[in-house]
């Protein structure tokens, strides 16, 4: 991986770790043990179906896409935590809307972090995917982020590529 990339790649890592802390107080850590040739299960114990996913789309010199996906439990905790809304109360639109922004917040981060290097891109409006089990398929030659970030029992899988 050569410098440039690794300069992508921390600075997503980077991007989740600042927006987290500051928008929910979790402290979101890469999870070492977690292997893009795993499947895409969303929490570390499997238990939980992967629902919602946050997305935009990266316009650059390396056009892309970067996604945050997770339970619906794990979204609800977090979206309650940056709104205030307690999770039980958080209707359908809420949920979606807040998964979306935190997408938002990580992908403006990172292009602020990634501003005088050759990954700099621009950003689409933030959008949510939903289903229980949805896939975000990509071409087998993309260039690909893909880690899992948890904090006590949430967790989410962030994906990064770029063709």
């Amino acid at each position: 991986m050569t410098e440039q990339e690794q300069a992508y790649h921390r600075a997503f890592s980077i991007a989740v770790s600042e927006v987290m802390g500051t928008m929910t107080g979790f402290e979101m850590e890469e999870d070492e043990t977690y292997s893009d040739s795993e499947n895409d299960s969303c929490d570390p114990t499997g238990s939980e179906p992967c629902e919602i996913s946050g997305a935009m789309v990266l316009l650059g010199k390396k056009n892309g896409m970067a996604t945050v996906t997770m339970t619906r439990m794990t979204a609800s905790v977090l979206v309650s935590y940056m709104t205030g809304i307690p999770y039980y109360e958080l209707e359908d639109s809420d949920l979606f809307d807040g998964v979306a922004e935190m997408m938002n917040l990580m992908a403006g981060r990172a292009k602020a972090l990634l501003r005088e290097t050759e990954y700099y891109f621009e950003i689409s409006p933030p959008f949510t995917i939903v289903g229980i089990n949805h896939h975000i398929v990509h071409k087998k030659q993309a260039q690909l982020i893909q880690k899992r970030f948890v904090s006590n029992d949430l967790s989410f899988i962030l994906k990064v590529f770029h063709v």
